[in-house]
């Protein structure tokens, strides 16, 4: 009898598994993260992911062939996805070279654009106020501005905390984070703003993730509610700078 292909929970507590253990170690200590999942809205799959990295242990986890099972999913599950394992690594307000790895490794398998990729890495990064060593930062850096090379020459280079700002200069606290959020740049005009969020309702409409789960789908509305806020922070700034 052929065995069943694993579910699309089983492959995403996989590759959550793959990001625990991108160290190349894992301490007792290391499976508390997993908590992170249930958190963001996932529902029970910390037990199925804590069980893969026990299993990783003794075997590592192949992150190319669990992206290769998650290949038919949208545009759309694929981002919400490369968004859950981002949070989740980012939880922890540490992001090692070990975990971005892997992420890159998946927003390039699940064929996530570099804006997509970046965008996605940076919200995280600002949601949970992460700390991204320089070495780290450079080689992410390093990694995107080669991917964004071969999709589109002119494409902008990554940014990160540590690097150099960005002209204007952000602005700190909420509005700062709410830029951000949006992937919008201090100054922009209100229509850019505007295009940035609807961009992002697409990117995390419920109805187009629902293939993989009703928890994704739930998880798809707690990210919307995320950008709405942002988006209300920043066009409110402006209306009172206008």
């Amino acid at each position: 009898m052929v065995a069943a292909s694993p579910s699309p929970r089983a492959l995403i507590a996989r590759l959550a598994a793959a990001v625990i253990a991108a160290d190349g170690r894992i301490a007792d200590e290391e499976l508390d993260a997993l908590e992170h999942l249930d958190a963001l809205g996932l529902g029970p799959l910390s037990d199925v992911a804590e069980e893969e990295v026990r299993r990783a242990r003794h075997r590592a986890i192949d992150v190319l062939e669990a992206c290769a099972g998650l290949r038919a999913v949208s545009p759309h599950a694929a981002a919400l996805i490369f968004a859950a394992l981002s949070d989740m690594a980012a939880a922890d307000g540490e992001l090692s070279a070990g975990e971005v790895e892997v992420l890159h490794t998946v927003a390039e398998a699940l064929e996530l654009s570099p804006e997509a990729e970046r965008h996605i890495l940076e919200a995280a990064v600002s949601t949970h106020g992460a700390g991204l060593s320089q070495d780290v930062a450079m080689g992410l850096l390093g990694a995107a501005r080669a991917r964004a090379a071969r999709a589109r020459p002119a494409a902008a280079a990554l940014r990160w905390h540590g690097q150099a700002p960005p002209e204007p200069a952000s602005p700190d606290g909420e509005l700062g984070q709410a830029y951000r959020l949006l992937g919008v740049e201090p100054g922009a005009r209100p229509e850019e703003v505007d295009a940035a969020y609807a961009a992002l309702l697409a990117r995390y409409d419920p109805l187009k993730v629902i293939e993989l789960g009703p928890e994704f789908a739930v998880l798809a509305v707690r990210k919307l509610r995320v950008v709405t806020h942002a988006f209300e922070v920043v066009r409110g700034a402006l209306a009172r700078s206008g």
